[in-house]
């Protein structure tokens, strides 16, 4: 990783009780699938709790709030979230 790259880490917690409409989660995937094609990105909901995580690359934490703010799913009131920069100490690449 570059000297200059910056990890970000977004934790997604459901802030009502109702589910999104199709269409809103539908336009939060296309963007998230928009903002991984741009850098690195890891992302997923958790099995056992209504939330998800990603992981991102930015250039500095305006950015990484700001692409945060843009996910319609934010926006639309039905997630709230945490946002970390995030600093890595121990990488493995094992592929197997």
């Amino acid at each position: 990783m570059k000297e200059k790259d910056q990890l970000y880490v977004r934790i997604d917690n459901k802030s009502v009780a109702e589910k999104p409409s199709i269409d809103i989660f539908n336009k939060h995937l296309e963007y998230l699938k928009e903002i991984s094609l741009k850098s690195e990105f890891y992302g997923g909901g958790f099995f056992n709790n209504p939330g998800g995580m990603i992981i991102f690359k930015a250039s500095s934490i305006d950015r990484a709030k700001e692409i945060c703010d843009n996910d319609p799913i934010i926006k639309s009131g039905f997630y709230k979230y945490t946002l970390h920069h995030w600093e890595i100490v121990i990488c493995n690449n094992v592929s197997g």
